[in-house]
């Protein structure tokens, strides 16, 4: 949107209430007042130090109508996840996350983004400094605000409520929140899902735990995370155990939170499995290793040299069962659909005894003597995931989704036992996310979507194209954006969205790319939605040319 009205700028933040907590230098338990100047604007921008614990603050904006709310927030380093600071309006639910992506040592910069469009009448602008997880540095220097014109502002409210454009899902792995930000209410869970609401995000999906049965929240099939470890290999670790201590205590079921304002919010629900994430070597073993994969060792994958690999294998009657119990008890929170993520922790399957002796059987020949990649020893075997699919689909509720994450292109999938072509000549999925799979993590592999859309075609199965990688400018989410779509992609996934949405300049991007009609208006929008600004001096030391820091 190219704004018609003046932006109004808000930077005597040293305004905000209550007045008593403020001071000069850093404080444990005050706000640091630190004058600047810009090419164009000078102002008290506010700070915490990352040990600080400060009231949450507000500034009475006294404005009426609708507006375009941006803030200018500074980094002191450039590009870490290091600083952040919460924010939210009166009428808001719960606070937003919003860091900053620019800065850095050399020339100090003030990373201006875009929060939202609101109503601002009898509203005021809070801020508060994230605590309780990963501690963080907090800069606001200025809030920016656009009066939108009547026009600009049923543009907003049509664009939100457009079914057309809802094509985007969001990915949070239900771990990152407790291990960062250490959760203690229901706000701070809400935080993680505040972001989708007015986007064209459709979806959330919401993993249940780590993987297989080690779960985040009061499971009566599997086990809570941590619950047998003395000492953690990580502080993070440690975060999430007692987060999840914390509200149980409290009665706070961390999925009944998600599911319950998701829908409140109009975002569907789906809560996400890693199908093949059993255990670990050390030192996470004793976090990520379930007492299901512990009790059961003849229940894993083996391969063909008869030497044990860490996975547990669908070959087996057990494991299925154990994987669709696990699952039918989060089905009975009432989710809109279930998500079976098949792009981590394969092989789900390998050279275990009733898959030898099966295709012995069938065949005369013995597996383990051809090569690996033969044809019909992996089409022999994919029958076992089809017919665990084919039972969870007999057991969930018609109106719970399947959703299913899957890998690059045809004979990786088939390799690690996903026939897909089955799957959906059986109906057994709703939903197909293709991801850019490669063994290594590192995501470097293409998707084949000629081979997606021949697979799609004619089957009620819509298909969705992985972005990757996790952070890019704003114009290459365009970019991909537009080539996703014109290959004939239904919507585009987003893993890992918990570690975006704070990020507002890609953010300002990724929330609209629903639009699919419009995205080539979007070209060129530095300056309307985020920019940079170079500070001249911050406490009357200037920084602009020869800046001190460059002597450490």
């Amino acid at each position: 949107m190219n704004f018609t009205n003046d932006a109004v700028y808000i930077t005597d933040l040293d305004k905000c209430k209550p007045n008593t907590v403020f001071h000069n230098n850093f404080s444990k338990d005050k706000w640091r007042i630190i004058d600047y100047e810009t090419e164009r604007l000078s102002g008290k921008m506010l700070a915490a130090s990352p040990e600080a614990k400060v009231p949450e603050i507000y500034y009475n904006l006294n404005k009426k109508g609708w507006h375009a709310v941006f803030l200018g927030i500074y980094g002191p380093t450039r590009r870490v996840m290091s600083d952040g600071i919460k924010v939210r309006l009166s009428y808001d639910d719960s606070r937003e996350l919003i860091t900053p992506e620019v800065g850095g040592l050399n020339f100090p910069i003030i990373d201006e983004v875009f929060w939202k469009y609101a109503d601002l009448e009898d509203q005021d602008i809070y801020f508060s400094h994230p605590e309780g997880g990963m501690q963080r540095g907090t800069y606001i220097a200025y809030i920016k605000i656009i009066p939108l014109t009547d026009k600009e502002r049923r543009k907003v409210i049509e664009n939100r409520n457009d079914p057309k454009t809802k094509r985007l899902i969001g990915m949070n792995d239900g771990f990152g929140i407790f291990y960062k930000k250490k959760p203690v209410s229901e706000e701070d869970i809400i935080e993680d899902i505040i972001p989708y609401k007015d986007t064209d995000f459709e979806k959330l999906y919401w993993c249940m735990g780590t993987g297989a049965d080690v779960c985040t929240y009061p499971t009566k099939v599997g086990e809570m995370f941590g619950a047998n470890v003395e000492a953690f290999p990580r502080p993070g670790d440690r975060n999430i155990y007692e987060s999840l201590n914390i509200l149980n205590k409290k009665n706070i079921n961390p999925i009944k939170t998600v599911i319950k304002y998701s829908k409140k919010i109009n975002l569907k629900i789906y809560i996400s499995l890693r199908m093949g994430a059993f255990a670990c070597n050390a030192p996470w073993d004793e976090i990520f290793t379930g007492q299901f994969y512990k009790n059961n060792p003849n229940w894993r994958c083996m391969d063909r040299n008869g030497i044990e690999i860490t996975r547990m294998s669908y070959a087996y009657q057990g494991v299925q069962d154990k994987m669709i119990e696990l699952l039918m008890e989060i089905a009975s929170y009432q989710p809109d659909g279930i998500s079976l993520l098949f792009n981590r922790g394969g092989p789900f399957l390998l050279y275990e005894e009733p898959l030898v002796k099966g295709f012995i059987k069938k065949t005369g020949k013995d597996p383990r003597l051809l090569d690996e990649d033969n044809i019909k020893w992996l089409r022999y075997r994919a029958k076992f995931m089809t017919n665990f699919m084919s039972d969870l689909r007999k057991h969930l509720d018609n109106n719970i989704k399947i959703s299913a994450h899957v890998l690059n292109n045809k004979k990786e999938n088939l390799f690690y036992g996903l026939d897909l072509n089955s799957w959906l000549k059986k109906d057994l999925v709703d939903e197909l996310v293709a991801y850019p799979w490669q063994i290594d993590h590192k995501e470097g592999k293409e998707v084949d979507i000629n081979y997606y859309n021949d697979l799609v075609k004619g089957s009620k199965c819509k298909l969705y194209l992985e972005v990757m990688p996790r952070s890019m400018k704003p114009s290459q989410y365009l970019e991909k954006a537009i080539n996703y779509y014109e290959n004939g992609a239904d919507g585009l996934c987003f893993w890992d969205t918990f570690n975006r949405h704070p990020k507002r300049r890609e953010w300002s991007m990724i929330r609209r790319l629903g639009h699919k009609e419009n995205l080539n208006k979007y070209v060129n929008e530095e300056n309307v939605f985020y920019k940079s600004v170079k500070i001249k001096s911050i406490n009357k030391i200037r920084v602009d040319k020869y800046p001190p820091v460059w002597a450490f």
